[in-house]
């Protein structure tokens, strides 16, 4: 049922998601759903935890050979481009829920409680690993995700009119990241 959800959130957003809409979908009855789900918005918040698990599976970093590198450039690298990529190929769930979980606490918290996974982990690796400032780390996750996330609202188009490979704009931004990391 949930994968139903995601997968009618994806081709036609939020407006479209009908209890209706995922019976027919998954090939279980309304009753089924309702069941296990007590309304509309209990289904959207476990289908928005399941989008948050996968998207952390899909992009299991730890073991990139990048994540284990000495050469802090290299980290950085991969890192902007493993994150960069997972927030492109999620770009309309991502769009999804950011829209609803701006007004729902379990959506948001579950959300923030992602965001914070991610920034500790990268934050650790640059102050433990390569000795940058917590200030420094913390600067240069934010940069990241902002960067990954704009899209995510806005098409890169509606951001600016300069059309860019997404390898380029990875480069870009990996070497702004890494002047901030080089100041302090």
């Amino acid at each position: 049922m949930l994968d139903a959800v995601l997968e009618i959130l994806t081709e036609s957003g939020s407006q479209n998601l009908t209890i209706v809409a995922v019976s027919e979908r998954s090939g279980v009855s309304n009753g089924a759903i309702y069941h296990r789900f007590a309304d509309r918005r209990q289904l959207l918040v476990e289908a928005h935890a399941r989008f948050l698990a996968r998207l952390s599976e899909s992009s299991e970093y730890r073991l990139a050979p990048w994540y284990s590198s000495s050469d802090r450039q290299l980290f950085v690298a991969g890192f902007v481009a493993m994150f960069l990529d997972a927030i492109a190929a999620n770009r309309a769930l991502l769009f999804v829920f950011v829209s609803l979980g701006r007004d729902d606490p379990d959506m948001r918290a579950a959300g923030v409680a992602w965001s914070h996974s991610f920034a500790r982990d990268f934050d650790r690796v640059l102050t433990e690993r390569f000795g940058c400032s917590a200030a420094a780390a913390d600067t240069a996750f934010r940069i990241v995700y902002s960067y990954a996330f704009l899209p995510a609202v806005f098409g890169n188009d509606e951001i600016t009119s300069v059309a860019m490979d997404s390898t380029v704009r990875a480069e870009h931004l990996t070497t702004a990241v890494e002047a901030v990391l080089e100041r302090h």
